[in-house]
């Protein structure tokens, strides 16, 4: 299951025997658990046990090692403290089986080998761990799914809106383009005046959507896994791309524009 020994030892086989004196057994605990009940003193050869509310709980289990955290049942669910007890014959039970390839190439083996111990072992499920995540983040993998689209969707319409927006405030300008050419105005400063304030218009505008995404964020907090409502390497990406069609937008008309014979436009004035 990839769960790493931090501390102490893992177990073996007399761990597995008859209960010892007293009915001591031998555990692993999480990193969490070894926090919780014994701070930051060494949790290797602590005991400790459980009861019912009200009652002293017994002494009856020895940590023998500390394992790393995981998760149990989703990924979404918060670190729990977690003991592990030597399997001990339970008339059910799961068993993990870890693959080298293709994990559906060793179901019918385990199956067979599982048989040959016990011909009445039954069997009510076999799954590959794929399937147990796939099983688990179904529901998060299909908001995930809806939301690129509906995303994707919002940047097209946002894409055609800044790129008519910005398109038509050049068109606009054609005939101050034509005059500032006429009075001697070289094509490259006057894309580059048109390239500043269409850049400015466009940075007051990444701005304000930032900061309308952080107001924002607490709404989809619960909806994200692993990744921060603010995370900036989203943002830097977003940003780039309202950069990028701004200047698609702009380049066009304003390539127009500086194109035009500065005569026409005089005499559309006239």
């Amino acid at each position: 299951m990839g769960i790493r020994l931090l501390a102490g030892r893992s177990f073996v086989p007399i761990d597995f025997a008859a209960p010892k004196p007293a009915g001591i057994k031998h555990v692993i605990v999480s990193q969490t658990f070894a926090k919780q009940l014994f701070s930051n003193t060494n949790a290797i050869n602590k005991r400790f046990g459980w009861g019912m509310p009200g009652q002293t709980a017994g002494g009856n289990f020895v940590i023998i090692g500390i394992v790393n955290d995981t998760k149990y049942r989703t990924l979404r669910e918060p670190i729990k403290p977690m003991y592990y007890v030597p399997y001990s014959g339970f008339q059910g039970f799961t068993l993990n089986v870890r693959a080298f390839g293709k994990p559906e190439s060793i179901v019918q083996p385990v199956t067979k080998i599982l048989q040959s111990i016990d011909p009445n072992t039954s069997f009510l499920g076999v799954r590959t761990l794929a399937d147990e995540i796939d099983e688990t983040t179904a529901g998060d993998q299909t908001s995930a799914t809806l939301s690129s689209i509906f995303g994707i969707l919002a940047a097209l319409l946002a894409a055609i809106g800044i790129y008519g927006l910005l398109s038509y405030s050049v068109t606009q300008r054609r005939r101050e383009i034509g005059i500032r050419m006429a009075l001697g105005g070289e094509p490259k400063h006057v894309a580059a005046l048109l390239a500043r304030e269409m850049l400015g218009i466009t940075i007051a505008g990444i701005a304000i959507g930032i900061a309308g995404a952080f107001a924002a964020a607490p709404l989809i907090r619960s909806q994200l896994y692993g990744i921060s409502p603010q995370d900036p390497v989203s943002m830097a990406i977003a940003a780039a791309f309202v950069v990028a069609i701004a200047i698609a937008a702009s380049a066009m008309p304003t390539a127009r524009a500086i194109r035009t014979e500065p005569s026409m436009v005089l005499r559309e004035l006239g």
